[in-house]
């Protein structure tokens, strides 16, 4: 039970943060302006995650084996490539597309878990066919957002589009990897140093860049007050997230999340972000339902 009552936390805490980075998105017009974006909103993330560790009294547990380091770097390097084609994806496409295209990093995290031999999971009949529902899935919400946009997805959206959920399933992954395999694992721990790390990472990239970010001085309001909103259920959502891998497996856990994902998402997309989802998008938010679903079956 109470791991299913952490995968809610993170469930309402991740829809929460897709609201506000879709309204971040208006304004990265550029890769350059995701990067820069993205370095403050994970340093604000590692702001509030030390401040929950000091208030946690944990500032004494704050230490890394090896294992914790490779895990934190793991997922530092993941989310850091996730939240930059995030919002460059929720940008120029449909907010369902987006969604759906994210379930496709479920089969990441399931058989990553299956092939990891320390985690102890098996892969099975029903998870092979689970995933390939959700291929078909993906197919059928290109075209919902070719008539959302009346074009096709260029070369460079389509990369994008598979490059974001091999990201999610891979930093999904290094959660599980750390709950499993490193002693004494801690959630907020974790969560503050992939951010700590993530915002260095990003930081260095913005740094390197050629471009520098051209966002109006009238949008950066807007910009910090979501961005500060957004670090607050970005640190929530993998807090939670993580103490539920630490009770479920895999199979479990991130198919029922993105599941529960993509409907509120639908409902978002059609009730806040007035994206009116046609047929299309109905039969291919229910085909992934259904592909998770099977995947879930024991």
């Amino acid at each position: 039970m109470l791991g299913y009552i952490y995968s809610a936390i993170a469930l309402f805490t991740g829809t929460a943060k897709g609201y506000c980075g879709k309204k971040i998105s208006e304004f990265t017009n550029k890769i350059s302006d995701a990067i820069h974006i993205s370095a403050l909103r994970m340093a604000v993330s590692a702001i509030f995650g030390f401040l929950f560790l000091l208030l946690q009294g944990k500032l004494s547990h704050m230490g890394l084996n090896a294992a914790g380091a490779l895990c934190v770097l793991w997922s530092a390097i993941t989310n850091s490539a996730f939240v930059v084609l995030w919002l460059c994806c929720v940008h120029s496409d449909a907010y369902m597309l987006v969604e759906v295209a994210l379930t496709l990093g479920v089969p990441i995290a399931v058989c990553g878990s299956a092939c990891i031999p320390a985690l102890n999971e098996t892969l099975r009949m029903n998870s092979v066919i689970g995933m390939q529902a959700l291929v078909i899935a993906a197919v059928l919400m290109q075209g919902y957002n070719r008539r959302m946009h009346r074009e096709r997805l260029s070369a460079k959206e389509l990369l994008l589009l598979i490059a974001l959920p091999i990201s999610s399933g891979l930093a999904d992954l290094s959660q599980k990897y750390y709950v499993v395999s490193v002693e004494s694992a801690d959630a907020a721990v974790f969560s503050f140093y992939t951010f700590l790390l993530s915002a260095l990472i990003l930081g260095i990239c913005c740094v390197l860049q050629k471009q520098q970010c051209k966002i109006s001085n009238g949008a950066t309001k807007k910009i910090l007050l979501y961005t500060a909103a957004m670090a607050i259920c970005l640190f929530a959502n993998m807090y939670f997230k993580t103490m539920a891998a630490a009770i479920m497996s895999s199979a479990v856990l991130y198919p029922l999340l993105q599941c529960c994902s993509m409907l509120l998402s639908l409902a978002m997309s059609a009730f806040v972000l007035k994206e009116r989802p046609t047929l299309q998008a109905y039969a291919g938010v229910l085909i992934a339902v259904i592909g998770i679903v099977i995947i879930n079956l024991k």
